[in-house]
C-alpha cells in the first residue's frame, strides 16, 4: 500500500491494515472493544463517569460523562459519536482524543456508546443520539451544562451520526446547535464520487467496504426517508450550526465532505476545512504523527473560538502545545 499510495511514513505501520467486516467476527471484536470501554478510568485531570438513559424504546443507552476537573461553572457540552462502519463500538485511541477534547476546550463531553449493526440497523443509532441531546438538554442544570452551547462531534460513521443529530435539532426542535465537528465523515449512501470510485483498495477502509457498511445500516429497505441516514440527501442545509469538517487524502470518502462542505456554505453555513495530507482513513489513530497532532489542536481551536461564540461561560486561557 506504501507503494501504491503515497502514504505519510507516520501511518506506514497501517498501511497494509485492512478494516474486516466479518459477521461471525463482529461478536469477538466487540467483546474486546467492550473490555477497552470498561477500562477507560478517571484519572487527575478528567473525571469520566458511566450514564445510562432510556430511550423511546424502554431500553438504555449507555455514555461516558468527561468532566474536567476544577470547573464548577458551567461549562459548554460535546456530544460525540465514535466511529467504526456503525458495525464496532470504539477503539482505545477515540477515547484519548475525547480526553484531550474534555481538558483543553474545556468542556463537558458525552461520549455515545450507540447501538450498532447488524442488531441496530438505521435509525437507531440516530434516534439514539437525538435522545441523549434531549436528555443533556433536559438535565443540564444538574450537568452543569450550558444549554445554549450543546455541539456535536464524530468520526466517520460517527461523523454521520453527529450530522443527522444536528439536523434532528433543527427539523424537531428548531435548535441550532454551537457546531458539527466532522471527521473524514460517512454522509452520503449513494457513493457516486470521484473517491468512492478510485478508491477501492485504500488502507484501513475503502469503497467496496463503504457498500458492505451501508447494506447493513440500511437494512431496513422499508424506508424511504434517507436525510437522517444519509445527510447529503437533504433538501435543504440552511440553519446547520457552524461547522468544521477534516478529510483524510486517501480515502474514499474524501470528496462527499468536501461537497457537502461546499453545499452548507451555499446554504450560508460556516465553514472551516482542514484537508490533511498523506493521510489515510483513521489516521489519528497515531497520537505522535506532527500532522495528527496539529489536527487536534485545529479541532480544539475551533471547538473553543465557536463555544466561546455562543456562551456567555468563556473558556480559560489555552496554550496550544499542551496536546504535544
Amino acid at each position: 500500500m506504501m507503494g501504491k499510495y503515497p502514504i505519510h511514513e507516520d501511518f506506514k505501520k497501517y498501511a497494509n491494515m485492512q478494516f474486516n467486516i466479518n459477521r461471525f467476527l463482529l461478536p469477538i471484536s466487540n467483546f474486546y472493544l467492550e473490555l477497552v470501554f470498561r477500562s477507560i478510568r478517571s484519572d487527575s485531570l478528567v473525571n469520566i463517569s458511566v450514564e445510562k438513559i432510556p430511550d423511546d424504546r424502554g431500553r438504555k443507552i449507555r455514555l461516558m460523562l468527561y468532566e474536567p476537573v476544577g470547573h464548577t461553572e458551567k461549562l459548554p457540552c460535546l456530544i460525540y459519536f465514535h466511529g467504526g462502519g456503525f458495525i464496532l463500538k470504539s477503539a482505545k485511541y477515540r477515547y484519548d482524543i475525547a480526553h484531550s477534547y474534555c481538558l483543553f476546550t474545556p468542556c463537558k463531553l458525552l461520549f455515545v456508546d450507540y447501538g450498532t449493526t447488524p442488531e441496530n440497523p438505521f435509525p437507531v443509532a440516530a434516534e439514539e443520539g437525538y435522545t441523549v441531546l434531549k436528555w443533556a438538554m433536559e438535565i443540564s442544570e444538574y450537568l452543569r451544562i450550558d444549554a445554549d452551547n450543546i455541539a456535536v462531534a464524530g468520526d466517520s460513521a460517527g461523523g454521520n451520526l453527529a450530522a443527522s443529530v444536528a439536523m434532528m435539532a433543527r427539523d424537531r426542535i428548531g435548535k441550532r446547535l454551537s457546531f458539527q465537528m466532522l471527521i473524514y465523515p460517512a454522509l452520503d449512501r449513494r457513493m457516486k464520487t470521484e473517491s468512492m470510485r478510485k478508491y477501492t483498495d485504500t488502507p484501513v477502509w475503502n469503497s467496496e467496504l463503504t457498500r458492505k457498511m451501508w447494506d447493513l445500516y440500511l437494512a431496513d429497505k422499508s424506508i424511504t426517508d434517507y436525510r437522517y441516514a444519509s445527510p447529503m440527501e437533504a433538501e435543504s442545509l440552511i440553519n446547520l450550526p457552524d461547522t468544521y469538517i477534516e478529510t483524510a487524502e486517501f480515502d474514499c470518502l474524501h470528496d462527499e465532505a468536501l461537497e457537502y462542505a461546499e453545499r452548507l456554505k451555499g446554504d450560508g453555513v460556516s465553514v472551516e476545512l482542514n484537508e490533511t495530507r498523506g493521510t489515510m482513513h483513521g489516521y489519528d489513530i497515531v497520537p505522535d504523527s506532527e500532522i495528527v497532532r496539529q489536527s487536534i489542536n485545529m479541532r480544539i481551536d475551533f471547538m473553543r473560538k465557536t463555544f466561546n461564540k455562543n456562551s456567555k461561560y468563556k473558556c480559560n486561557d489555552y496554550d496550544s502545545t499542551l496536546t504535544k
